[in-house]
């Protein structure tokens, strides 16, 4: 299977880098950081999976934020089975799983919330934005913005939250394999 991977927010630094929502003292990680670290692992085991993923960002390179209709293009263009965008959530808020319309995002979006633990979907129109940009992914393949839990429950950076990704990203795994 081809998947997408898009870590949500920007590379640092840089102009228009986007940290996302910042988590709270001392450490005041950024969604940005956290969403890479974690795409990375999910990579890491889907690849170990057969899988062949691609990121719409790796943390290098061009700097800032990627564009949004981009992001999708780049993933449509690949021909993309599956479209994830990688998210935390602000402070107090939990994981949670959006997905495009259509029959297949919505599908898995309920397989992964399961997997992770999660008791609800939301459709992207129910988003405070009243649509997200995994929108414009075809119809016929899943797409999903999965806020993976509150930025105050990301993982730490390195190889100190290693375990915690690796954890998260046999979630994603598991809920693909269910597919």
């Amino acid at each position: 299977m081809r998947i997408v991977l898009d870590p949500g927010h920007g590379n640092f630094p840089g102009p228009g880098y986007d940290p996302g929502v910042v988590g709270p003292p001392p450490l005041r990680r950024h969604e940005a950081a956290a969403a890479l670290e974690q795409a990375l692992s999910c990579r890491m085991l889907l690849e170990q999976a057969g899988h062949d993923v691609y990121l719409t960002r790796n943390g290098q390179g061009i700097s800032g934020k990627p564009d949004l209709a981009w992001r999708v293009r780049f993933a449509a263009n690949l021909r993309a089975d599956l479209f994830v965008s990688i998210h935390f959530n602000m402070i107090g808020g939990g994981g949670l799983v959006y997905h495009a319309p259509g029959a297949a995002s919505e599908r898995f979006a309920r397989g992964l919330a399961r997997r992770a633990g999660l008791s609800r979907v939301w459709p992207s129109s129910d988003s405070r934005f009243g649509g997200l940009y995994i929108d414009a992914f075809p119809d016929a393949r899943p797409a999903v913005l999965w806020e993976v839990d509150g930025i105050e429950r990301a993982p730490l950076p390195g190889a100190l939250g290693r375990g915690a990704r690796l954890r998260l990203a046999a979630v994603l795994v598991q809920a693909v394999k269910d597919l």
